[in-house]
């Protein structure tokens, strides 16, 4: 699923431990469906992702971003995740950038 948007808030890195490892976090408030009465998301990023999109993304940044919804259940209740895994970026002139990837294998890119 993807949706167009522009970035109308951002957090902070959010940091954790657990027993498997650590992790981070960042969550970002998008404004979609513009017209009236516009809609707004709150989209998140894991780990790598997270350390690319916090330098990449600013307040007022438009483009597309594509999403993984996920339930989990605690208890009697369900609440909602909204993961982006990818983005694309607007440029002022309306063309579209495709976001750079962290490189998460380990591996060094091959040189054609």
């Amino acid at each position: 699923m993807e949706v167009k948007g522009k970035i109308i808030e951002k957090g902070e890195m959010i940091v954790g431990e657990t027993a498997r490892g650590s992790w981070q976090k960042l969550q970002i408030i998008i404004e979609h469906s513009p017209g009236e009465y516009p809609k707004k998301a709150m989209l998140e990023f894991w780990g790598d992702k997270a350390k690319v999109a916090f330098n990449e993304l600013n307040i007022g940044t438009k483009g597309t971003f594509h999403l993984q919804i996920d339930a989990r259940q605690s208890g009697e209740r369900w609440y909602n995740t909204v993961r982006c895994w990818k983005y694309d970026i607007e440029n002022t002139s309306g063309f579209v950038q495709p976001a750079q990837q962290a490189n998460t294998s380990g591996d060094e890119p091959l040189a054609f």
